[in-house]
C-alpha cells in the first residue's frame, strides 16, 4: 500500500507550514544564493530515466517528475552551500521541526508499525543488520 503524504505529516501541520513558508521570504532566499552552481538534471537523478516531465513551481522552486520512478524533485538542484544556507537560515524549517515534534508518535506508529510487522513475519530478530 502507497503512503500519502497527509499519513505523516498531518493537514493542520501542513497548513501551519505553509503559512510559514508564505511570511518567510522565500525570494530573500533565492537572492541571497548563487543558483548558477545548481545542477539541472535531464535524467532522473534517483533511477535515471532519460527524461523527466511534468515541470511545475512550487514556493518560487522549479521541479520535475520521473515518469518511470515518480520521483518528483527540485530542478535544477541546489548545491550543498545552498541547501546549508536554506537550513541554518530558514524559518520554515524551524516551524517544520517543532510541528514534527508534536506528532512524532502519530508518524512513528505510521511509519514504523508495518514495517516492523513485516520484519517480524520474515525474520526472529537475532539476524539483522539496519543500514542507513
Amino acid at each position: 500500500m502507497r503512503q500519502k503524504e497527509s499519513d505523516i505529516r498531518p493537514v493542520a501541520a501542513t497548513n501551519q507550514i505553509c503559512d510559514v513558508i508564505y511570511l518567510e521570504s522565500v525570494q530573500r532566499f533565492l537572492d541571497e544564493i548563487d543558483r548558477k552552481k545548481w545542477t539541472l538534471h535531464a535524467s532522473c537523478p534517483m533511477c535515471g530515466a532519460g527524461a523527466v516531465a511534468d515541470p511545475f513551481v512550487k514556493n518560487g522552486f522549479n521541479h520535475s517528475a520521473c515518469p518511470k520512478c515518480e520521483l518528483h524533485f527540485v530542478n535544477p538542484m541546489p548545491d550543498t552551500a545552498s541547501i546549508a544556507h536554506w537550513y541554518d537560515t530558514s524559518e520554515h524549517h524551524k516551524a517544520f521541526n517543532r510541528l514534527i515534534e508534536k506528532v512524532s508518535d502519530q508518524r512513528r506508529e505510521i511509519l514504523y508499525k508495518k514495517r516492523l510487522n513485516q520484519l517480524r513475519e520474515i525474520t526472529d530478530f537475532r539476524s539483522i543488520v539496519e543500514i542507513g
